[in-house]
């Protein structure tokens, strides 16, 4: 092969292999861009279902029931934590979900409790003993409110191992009236500890 022959090959070759070498690397860019901007818009998704989980939460730790409906921030939290549980990554288990409709149960439990309490409460409230009665029904909603908040940011800020999980879903599932839940075990000693931190213990 003659040096013109060479020469000619090389100026077809070498040009046709860049075009395909800055092909390959734009798609391969393209890619990485489409992940990262689904990526994205899975954390945004993820980010405004906790924020909408919470907001409920807050509105029923501090409901007033003799004058707002309990079944509103209810129904938001039931499609906040529907919400929630699509957009977080799956796990080998399904005890995330099982863990939010264990608690979204809990929460009924609880609202219905404090609804039954409330019944007992003179419409007309006549003296300081009636309204501290009113105040207390709203105890046990308020308290699995509060506390449920408080588990979901530790999750949420730290992620829960299965134990946790599943010990959250068994206090849940075996919430009746007049019982409390659990919190996750780091989450309540950083409410301690952040509580006698402000009390200057």
């Amino acid at each position: 092969m003659d040096d013109t022959a060479l020469d000619i090959i090389t100026g077809i070759a070498v040009p046709a292999a860049s075009i395909l070498i800055s092909a390959w690397v734009a798609i391969q860019l393209a890619k990485g861009e489409r992940k990262a901007a689904a990526a994205a818009r899975a954390e945004e998704r993820t980010d405004a279902a906790f924020a909408s989980a919470l907001t409920a939460l807050a509105t029923l730790n501090t409901i007033n029931l003799r004058a707002e409906s309990i079944a509103e921030p209810l129904r938001e939290l039931r499609v906040a934590l529907t919400l929630l549980d699509a957009a977080t990554p799956a796990g080998d288990n399904d005890l995330l979900a099982e863990w939010f409709e264990a608690e979204r149960l809990a929460g009924l439990a609880q609202s219905e409790e404090s609804m039954r309490l409330l019944g007992l409460v003179p419409k007309q409230l006549q003296s300081d003993k009636d309204v501290e009665r009113a105040v207390d029904a709203g105890a046990p909603v308020n308290s699995w409110a509060r506390r449920f908040s408080g588990n979901l940011r530790y999750w949420r800020r730290r992620g829960a191992s299965d134990a946790e999980l599943r010990s959250l879903i068994e206090s849940a599932k075996g919430l009746g009236p007049g019982r409390r839940p659990v919190a996750l075990p780091d989450a309540e000693a950083h409410r301690h500890a952040s509580r006698s931190s402000s009390d200057g213990t």
